[in-house]
């Protein structure tokens, strides 16, 4: 879920992973550096800040 993804909406995002009730989930807001592309598919690409926060995250 990303700032501008209309394919992603926060509230949709929330009513989707409200369904994983044994799962521990975290939400993220992720920052693409004013990408041009589509939010939503932006981030396969331009995916550096998503990299540094999946290893962060695993190094917890």
């Amino acid at each position: 879920m990303g700032e501008g993804d209309v394919m992603a909406p926060p509230g949709g995002v929330r009513n989707l992973t409200d369904k994983l009730a044994n799962a521990r989930v975290t939400h993220w807001d992720l920052s693409l550096g004013g990408a041009t592309r589509n939010p939503h598919y932006a981030w396969v690409r331009e995916n550096t800040s998503l990299v540094a926060r999946v290893r962060a995250f695993l190094a917890e």
